[in-house]
């Protein structure tokens, strides 16, 4: 999907599919990258604008915690408690771990206002592949998200061009 922003509003510009082999994806593991940036390259070449790309995980491949806080944190204190939760979470594995993060405010239904921290961890084999095989093709990954939060926020951008009863 290529998407163009002009006066704040961002408008879907065109949208492709590129078919793959069988066997180059197995269980949404790339597993002949060369073959994938192939794909992708022939998929590019109908336009030849687009330098950055984003992708998305299946949310079966990642982990999202929400740990709870008294206050809002400083951005590298948010950091270093995100790393210290993966770490005590997974130890075995923390060192091959990618994480993100992000402070979310929301209000009870009392009134009181409560933070969380809200952790996503990944493996580092889930995402190095699928950026690496981008680069291969000429992209450079800026955005790697979660599908169904990526879906969510990018319905609104799409949802206009859709047929009538689309929701149904």
């Amino acid at each position: 999907v290529q998407l163009h922003r002009a006066l704040g509003k961002t408008q879907v510009l065109t949208a492709d599919v590129a078919g793959l082999p069988v066997g180059i994806v197995v269980e949404d593991a790339i597993v002949n990258a060369s073959a994938f940036s192939d794909a992708v390259k022939k998929m590019l070449a109908h336009q030849s604008t687009a330098q950055n790309a984003s992708i998305a995980l299946a949310g079966s491949k990642v982990v999202i915690k929400q740990i709870p806080l008294e206050k809002r944190l400083s951005d590298d204190v948010a950091e270093t408690l995100a790393w210290q939760e993966a770490k005590r979470s997974f130890p075995e594995l923390a060192k091959s771990l990618m994480l993100d993060f992000a402070q979310v405010d929301s209000v009870a239904q009392s009134g009181e206002k409560k933070y969380f921290l809200l952790l996503v961890v990944a493996r580092k084999e889930d995402i190095t592949p699928r950026v690496d095989s981008l680069q291969q093709a000429g992209l450079t990954t800026k955005i790697v998200d979660v599908d169904y939060y990526a879906l969510e926020r990018a319905y609104p951008l799409f949802a206009s061009q859709l047929s009538a009863g689309h929701e149904n």
